[in-house]
């Protein structure tokens, strides 16, 4: 392609550079969607993750306790066992009585630590169900997970292809351009959020809403300079046909 020298060359490709990075500018937003929702994905699973680990904790220690109060009942039970066997040698009233006491006192004891087993293995049992569910649901989701990022990886290879050719054309069209308009391009670009090249809508610059003076739509009409709003800076042009004059005077630019 040969280089832009006039006015309306450069305007051209100016305006074929902004079609370039509006093209790359949804790509880029498309991307940084699929990337974000990848990273989202991967929150609610680490989420998900550290609940389960946190009933897993939880049902390691109500298993801990289990085993420690089910040893207590056990150690009542035998003490209980002894104490029936001392109660048939036993002659004496006094001493009948106290062993009678302590037998007492270890029922209740039983009792008790039987009611704390049984909530405690009430306990795990819905810990062990809880944890199987969220398990199942983890696997499911990790599963579609990975069927969803193998989709959006490729997609994102795809759109990364995509940006790397349209900056290649990009970068042609910026060579095509005398320096002054490219190094004013890019600068724009910057400052401006990639909106550099914007047409006269009611006579007024597309970019930032100011009016433009009827001199600059009639320079802009006859398209003989590159012209740039005199507030936003970026490049502006007529977009559509001229309406003629109207019987009051003055041109309509649409």
């Amino acid at each position: 392609m040969a280089d832009a020298t006039n006015a309306r060359e450069i305007l051209d490709v100016l305006r074929a550079l902004q079609a370039l990075d509006n093209e790359i500018r949804e790509v880029v937003v498309e991307r940084d969607e699929v990337r974000s929702n990848l990273e989202r994905l991967q929150v609610v699973l680490s989420h998900m993750d550290k609940e389960v680990d946190d009933k897993r904790g939880k049902l390691t220690e109500a298993e801990r306790w289990y085993t420690a109060k089910n040893k207590e009942l056990e150690d009542d039970r035998e003490k209980l066992t002894r104490s029936k066997s001392r109660l048939g040698g036993v002659t004496k009233s006094k001493e009948y009585m106290a062993v009678q006491r302590e037998m007492d006192t270890l029922r209740k004891s039983i009792g008790t630590r039987e009611e704390e087993v049984l909530k405690l293995l009430s306990a795990i049992e819905e810990f062990r169900s809880a944890i199987q569910v969220e398990e199942q649901k983890i696997g499911d989701l990790r599963s579609e997970a990975r069927s969803e990022e193998t989709a959006k990886l490729t997609r994102l290879d795809e759109m990364e292809k995509t940006i790397a050719a349209v900056k290649g054309q990009r970068d042609v069209l910026l060579g095509r351009l005398p320096p002054r308009y490219a190094k004013q391009y890019e600068t724009i670009y910057r400052g401006r959020a990639g909106v550099v090249v914007v047409p006269v809508s009611g006579e007024a610059c597309s970019g930032c809403h100011i009016h433009l003076q009827p001199r600059m739509i009639s320079v802009l009409i006859h398209g003989e300079t590159v012209e740039t709003c005199p507030q936003c800076n970026r490049f502006v042009y007529v977009q559509t046909s001229i309406n003629p004059p109207s019987e009051g005077g003055g041109v309509r630019v649409d």
